[in-house]
């Protein structure tokens, strides 16, 4: 591949073939994609290039050769991913990481997890749905100028909502199974009548389920000011096509996990819990999932290395927890 055809893949934009990075300093990232690619119909990493498909080109030293090497080792099987490097007139290069797809040997797995390329979008549709009609029939209609309103942000989605919760109902109430008030009834009969509604007071519990099911955070529900606000934690800068299914599934030992954790624990102990004796499995496959995800913390945070640092279950892995499949009444 010389520099014109590079121009002409990367004007294609990301896609279920194609996945951009900036710098080799995404490189673990770039391999679980390589990794989907390998499990799937095959694609490019390219590093080196912006969202938008600027070619910006980065320093590629010995130490950075000796990285990529030592990364590609994280492959079981041994994969076969062909690298080509591209001189820019800066002198900089960019990295193109070639992976054919669909082998006898599927599947591959990167530092001890599968990876595939899912068609999804960034939130699932009934789950924006629900709660862009909870804050339309649960609105404060007193606020004078107050509204409803969705922003977009590169790495989240808001939903706002003239007026505070009801009275007795607060943000934490919402990720569990909690009284309906209804602040709108003839509104909210509406909503029932056409079909928008299901069961009152089920909305929050049912969208959460379904982050669940498409394996993304759980939504965020907050009080600011004299509004209500939804948040969907997603990085709105990705295309869905390229959105890879990375995220920790409620499993036996990822629930075995989040129950034990409700008390701090450390990693030992929890390694030993799903009976687990390989220590760079256990950490790359659930504890940093897990972290990632926010459904444990470390209790020192500021000093993750720490003898004394143990882990325990958040909120948000007791919402995973009372409201995994198959556990929702």
């Amino acid at each position: 591949m010389n520099l014109s055809a590079l121009e002409r893949l990367v004007s294609m934009g990301e896609g279920p073939q194609l996945e951009l990075k900036r710098s080799t300093g995404e490189l673990r990232e770039g391999l679980q994609t390589a990794c989907a690619f390998l499990n799937g119909d095959g694609g490019n990493v390219v590093f080196g290039v912006k969202p938008d498909g600027t070619l910006i080109g980065q320093e590629v030293s010995d130490q950075t050769l000796r990285d990529i090497s030592q990364a590609l080792d994280g492959f079981e099987p041994p994969a076969r991913i062909a690298i080509k490097r591209i001189q820019l007139e800066s002198r900089r290069e960019i990295l193109i990481f070639h992976v054919e797809g669909m082998s006898d040997t599927v599947p591959f797995t990167f530092e001890g997890r599968a990876y595939e390329r899912v068609d999804r979008p960034l939130i699932p549709p009934d789950a924006l749905r629900e709660i862009l009609v909870n804050a339309l029939i649960h609105r404060d209609y007193t606020i004078a100028g107050g509204a409803v309103s969705l922003a977009i942000f590169d790495d989240r989605v808001e939903v706002w909502s003239a007026g505070r919760l009801p009275l007795g109902i607060t943000p934490a109430d919402l990720c569990r199974e909690h009284d309906s008030i209804q602040r709108n009834p003839i509104i909210a009969e509406v909503f029932y009548r056409a079909g928008l509604i299901e069961k009152w007071g089920r909305g929050t519990n049912r969208v959460i389920a379904q982050c669940l099911d498409a394996g993304i955070a759980l939504p965020e529900f907050q009080e600011i000011a004299s509004s209500t606000v939804v948040i969907f934690r997603v990085r709105v800068g990705l295309t869905p096509q390229v959105t890879p299914q990375v995220t920790p599934q409620v499993t036996p030992q990822v629930v075995a996990l989040l129950e034990a954790a409700q008390q701090p624990y450390s990693r030992e102990g929890l390694q030993r819990i799903i009976g687990l004796k390989d220590r760079m499995h256990f950490q790359k496959a659930y504890l940093e999932p897990l972290l990632t995800m926010g459904w444990i913390e470390m209790t020192i945070p500021d000093k993750p290395r720490s003898r004394l640092q143990r882990y325990r279950t958040t909120a948000a892995g007791m919402a995973a927890l009372q409201n995994r499949p198959g556990e929702i009444s």
